[in-house]
């Protein structure tokens, strides 16, 4: 497995950022949705250049590769670090439990 680069994240409700991805210039939108009860955190991703779409409204899941059953040059990992592989809830785990970080293909 290539190397995961974390992302900055925190907790605010709406969060967008834009980083590169090898040769792709990404535009990552996160926000959390408090209904269901518990709330989910979900994520929009775009082509930063060119506003693309390569995913909209896709939930944050801990554990599983985000994306990577696409074409996609990158994708995205969750993790849970007090280990007990929970996803994101209450609005308040982004950024302090729970850590994103996305992988270069290239790196593979």
């Amino acid at each position: 497995m290539g190397i995961l680069y974390q992302l900055p994240v925190g907790s605010e409700p709406n969060q967008t950022m834009t980083f590169t991805v090898g040769s792709t210039h990404v535009r990552l939108t996160l926000y959390y949705n408090p209904v269901p009860t518990g709330g989910q955190w979900h994520m929009d991703v775009e082509d930063a250049d060119t506003e693309a779409v390569y995913a909209r409204g896709y939930a944050l899941v801990v554990g599983v590769p985000l994306l990577y059953r696409t074409q996609l040059p990158f994708w995205f990992w969750l993790e849970d670090t007090s280990g007990l592989n929970l996803n994101p809830y209450g609005g308040n785990d982004l950024g302090a439990r729970c850590l994103l970080y996305v992988m270069d293909r290239s790196d593979e």
